[in-house]
């Protein structure tokens, strides 16, 4: 009895909400859709050339000898701490391997 009791209260509590959502009109025939789609394509190329500023930013930084090294000293030292927690070499090797550059997926 107590089963049936939980299991009508549980269904009234998450069918609740949905007894007072309003039909809203479909996607494609909202107002002001058009207007919407016609400000993103005057927005797509600003947001291409953030895009691209960020990107070669980017690559700028990890070209500097400074970084490089310190990525390098990064990949070592992370190989020898994976080969210390008791990983073999070959895969501390793929580990670090696949992590790549930090920052970068």
């Amino acid at each position: 009895m107590k089963r049936i009791l939980y299991l009508t209260v549980t269904f009234f509590i998450l069918s609740f909400p949905f007894a007072f959502a309003e039909d809203k009109p479909p996607v494609e025939n909202r107002p002001g859709d058009s207007q919407i789609n016609e400000e993103m394509k005057q927005m797509a190329p600003i947001f291409g050339n953030v895009s691209k500023g960020m990107i070669m930013g980017r690559f700028a930084v990890l070209s500097e000898p400074d970084t490089v090294k310190m990525l390098a000293r990064f990949a070592k030292n992370y190989y020898d701490a994976l080969v210390e927690a008791g990983f073999t070499k070959e895969q501390a090797f793929q580990i670090v391997l696949s992590t790549g550059i930090p920052g970068m997926k």
